[in-house]
Parts: C-alpha cells; sequence; structure tokens
C-alpha cells in the first residue's frame, strides 16, 4: 500500500502584470527556467499567468523535507546556469518569433495595444518580438538576477500544502525551509 502524496504549491506574486517595458517576456522565461533549474523537482504544473506565477508539485510525505529544501533554495538563491537560460530563452525568443506572425496573436496585440494603450507588455502578447530576440545572456541574466531580488522574495510568495500530514510537523519543516530566508522588500 502506498501513502498519498502531498501537494505542494508555490506561488509568487509575479506574473504578466509585474512586467515593464524592459522586462516584457522575462517573468514567463523566469517561471520555465525556475521549472527546470532543480532537476529533482518535477512540477506538475510550473505557469506564469497575469498576476503570478505558480509551481505545483507532489511527493510522498517521507520527502516533504527534502522537496520543501529543494524549492526554497530554488525560489530564494536561485542557481541558473548560462546552459539553462541559453535553452529557454532560444525556446521562448523562436516561440515569440512564431507567435509574432500569427493572425491570433497579432489580432490579441492590437486589442491590448488599444484597451492597454498605457502598458501593453503587461500582457502576454505585449512582447515584442524584435527587441526580445536580440537580448543577449549577460543582459538576460541581469534581468532575471532583477526578477529574483526584487519579485521571488518570502514576502511576495505563498505557499499551499495539503494531503494527511499533521500540520505542526509540516509547519516546523516550512519554518526550517522557507522560514531560514528573509529579503528587504
Amino acid at each position: 500500500a502506498s501513502s498519498p502524496l502531498l501537494r505542494i504549491e508555490y506561488t509568487v506574486k509575479a506574473g504578466f502584470s509585474s512586467q515593464t517595458q524592459s522586462t516584457a517576456g522575462f517573468f514567463k522565461l523566469y517561471s520555465r527556467i525556475f521549472e527546470h533549474s532543480v532537476p529533482q523537482l518535477v512540477f506538475e504544473d510550473a505557469s506564469c499567468y497575469s498576476d503570478s506565477s505558480r509551481y505545483i508539485l507532489t511527493t510522498a510525505p517521507s520527502q516533504a523535507k527534502k522537496i520543501l529544501t529543494l524549492l526554497s533554495q530554488a525560489a530564494f538563491s536561485p542557481l541558473f546556469t548560462d546552459e539553462l537560460i541559453n535553452t529557454e530563452l532560444k525556446k521562448l525568443q523562436a516561440e515569440v518569433t512564431e507567435n509574432a506572425s500569427s493572425m491570433a496573436t497579432l489580432i490579441n496585440a492590437a486589442i491590448d495595444s488599444k484597451v492597454f494603450s498605457d502598458a501593453p507588455w503587461k500582457h502576454d502578447s505585449g512582447v515584442y518580438a524584435p527587441l526580445f530576440n536580440k537580448i543577449t545572456l549577460n543582459q538576460c541574466r541581469t534581468i532575471l538576477s532583477s526578477i529574483s531580488e526584487r519579485w521571488y522574495t518570502p514576502q511576495n510568495s505563498a505557499l499551499f500544502i495539503s494531503g494527511n500530514v499533521n500540520s505542526k510537523e509540516i509547519l516546523y519543516l516550512i519554518e526550517q525551509t522557507f522560514g531560514s530566508y528573509y529579503s528587504t522588500y
């Protein structure tokens, strides 16, 4: 017999609406890099939405401490390799270029630019392909570091854990893992 799994959801208030003109597309890129930054973490969902980014995984209760340790390190002390950044950046650049020529994206971008004329970049369709595709690895790393320091902070995050667990034991694990980080933001 197997024991029921824990469902762990880590959510950060860092979505498309957090983007600026110069960071359009990078919040989505950050969530994709985050998803692949720790091979031992296998997410069921890792997505960037309008107002947040959300990461969901399940694990056996016996693995909770290990998973929470890895997840907190990924969130608050990320180590993104150049290879991972470059791989995900190229994938997203190809997607942005392909979308830029799509009629649906063209229509959505036109609507967003009219409806949200003050800040069209705060939407998924607001990534300007020619500028995004010219970004260098160093420029990309600088923007990703800024997102990490400014948005991926304990004060801007929420952790939801559900399953057949003792709430005091889980709270203790959270204090030992996520609780050991602090940010001035």
